[in-house]
């Protein structure tokens, strides 16, 4: 079978990649699905990622462009929780790597409020990555926008599949600098294997995953407290969270006193970093999986845990790892399914400021989720701030967790990210060595 302009292939990092990913926004006010089926089709004309399939063709993948594809928007009402709802549908990639769902409901946190509801976009991974399926949600807004106050779309069909971040990346380096990249990380593999939650004795692998997925929410007040600390500390957002939620794994790992390695899986994005950038609304998946962590005890507090993951960021940032991952010669999250049971404690993604999507002025965003589902035992947090308010989400396999234990989990992190202060640290470790 030749490659066409209709079809490409999947390189290795886009396909272990590959799995439902959700984005989605809360909002109040009148949605009318008529209008939103004319901006998803402005939105899959532009976008032809999303009218294609995986198929696989011996031993390759690739994605095809659907002939005859109409988007379908799946219309829901009072669905207590239309994320969770998502995430554990059937996800086949093979007939679609896009889905979207507008879920009405008059509740809020389960109080009548009007009307209002939740949009969500579910793509597969191995297209996309969270900046571009937020940029993806943010524009599907903007052409609901334009046709709600009367402008006309004309849907400009491009058939432009893109190019993986490898291919975008080709010789960047050469042969022997990947040569003895890939020998060090894979020498950094043998030496430690990160500590990890307890899971089920023995999960039935058999059964199709469900997940389950618990918010961690911040107000304004504590979502500045964290930043102005993060800020006073010189280190990055990102590495006070990690701080913060590494401690509260701690708390949950066995033995439960003593010296533990403890590992975070972060995706960074490499847009930025591309020549030329590569802006958020190209749909592709650009983001480089790299390990940091070291040495946590049961005493440690999150403004030491984050400066230690601040320090390993920006060594993978300067040697240029973030980059070299992309390169390894096999693709290294497949090669952690075959040789090893786990990667990381936990993923911890942070997606950073992103704006309030453009909306009517009767229709009101109030906040903001995206995530992906985790394969295997490894739990994931997905962190973004809107409106000046950071919020979370604790992913997880049930088929290694339960929903009491991720609660006390999350309970925990939570805990740590609202003391996360220079008055709230002090208390919080006086009431730990008191």
């Amino acid at each position: 079978m030749s490659v066409t302009a209709a079809q490409r292939r999947l390189s290795p990092n886009e396909v272990s990649g590959a799995g439902p990913t959700v984005v989605g926004s809360h909002f109040r006010g009148v949605v009318d699905p008529r209008l939103l089926e004319r901006a998803l089709t402005m939105l899959t004309s532009k976008h032809a990622l999303l009218r294609t399939r995986i198929v696989r063709d011996r031993r390759r993948y690739l994605v095809r462009v659907i002939d005859d594809f109409t988007p379908e928007l799946v219309v829901r009402h009072n669905d207590t929780d239309p994320f969770l709802t998502l995430a554990n549908e059937p996800w086949r990639a093979e007939r679609s790597v896009f889905r979207a769902v507008l879920s009405l409901d008059n509740r809020i946190n389960g109080h009548v409020q009007g009307p209002g509801g939740t949009l969500l976009l579910a793509i597969d991974h191995a297209v996309t990555d969270g900046r571009s399926k937020q940029a993806m949600l943010e524009e599907l807004w903007d052409h609901y926008t334009t046709l709600a106050s009367g402008g006309d779309l004309r849907p400009r069909r491009s058939n432009d599949l893109g190019n993986p971040t490898e291919t975008r990346l080709a010789g960047r380096f050469s042969a022997q600098d990947l040569a003895t990249f890939t020998a060090d990380f894979e020498d950094r593999l043998a030496r430690v294997e990160p500590a990890a939650l307890p899971t089920a004795a023995a999960p039935d692998l058999n059964q199709t995953p469900t997940f389950g997925l618990i918010p961690i929410p911040l107000d304004r007040d504590q979502t500045t407290s964290l930043v102005a600390t993060a800020r006073a500390s010189g280190f990055s957002v990102h590495a006070m969270l990690s701080g913060a939620i590494l401690v509260a794994f701690r708390k949950h790992l066995t033995p439960s006193t003593g010296r533990l390695h403890l590992a975070e899986l972060v995706p960074i994005d490499l847009r930025p970093r591309l020549t030329p950038p590569l802006a958020a609304n190209t749909l592709t998946q650009c983001v480089s999986m790299i390990t940091v962590g070291g040495a946590v005890t049961e005493q440690d507090d999150p403004l030491t845990v984050g400066r230690m993951i601040a320090g390993e960021l920006n060594h993978a940032i300067e040697s240029d790892e973030i980059l070299k991952m992309v390169l390894l010669p096999r693709s290294w999250p497949l090669f952690f399914m075959f040789k090893r049971t786990n990667v990381a404690t936990v993923l911890v993604s942070n997606l950073g400021v992103v704006p309030k999507p453009v909306t009517p002025s009767a229709v009101h965003i109030t906040s903001v989720r995206n995530f992906a589902l985790p394969r295997g035992p490894l739990p994931a947090i997905f962190v973004r701030t809107m409106d000046g308010r950071l919020s979370g989400d604790l992913v997880y396999n049930h088929a290694y967790f339960t929903d009491d234990q991720m609660t006390q989990l999350a309970n925990d992190i939570e805990a740590n990210l609202t003391s996360v202060s220079p008055d709230g640290l002090a208390d919080a470790m006086a009431s730990t060595t008191g």
